[in-house]
């Protein structure tokens, strides 16, 4: 039998950092490429792709541009990320 699903935060202690939030530029310039991907994923096209040939392009797209994440060619900063591929899970 499924139990009541909690919220992971109470409303009252996010209720004033909540207030004083604003989303910082890259968010909002990063928007319509968003969009494009809710659309993507949406479609029955992406149903015809393999998740492989839309690795690359989302992990810049969210990770990179929204994100704001630097791969190792910028060297350790406060924000470098050190990615790496996929391993492919072994077969029992």
């Amino acid at each position: 039998m499924p139990t009541d699903a909690k919220p992971l935060f109470r409303a009252d202690a996010l209720r004033t950092r909540l207030a004083a939030f604003a989303l910082p530029a890259a968010s909002t310039s990063a928007r319509p490429k968003l969009s494009n991907w809710t659309d993507l994923l949406s479609s029955s096209a992406a149903e015809r792709m393999k998740e492989t040939e839309l690795l690359g392009d989302f992990i810049r797209d969210v990770f990179g541009d929204l994100l704001g994440y630097l791969g190792q060619a910028f060297g350790e900063g406060p924000v470098a990320w050190a990615g790496k591929k996929r391993q492919r899970l072994m077969r029992l």
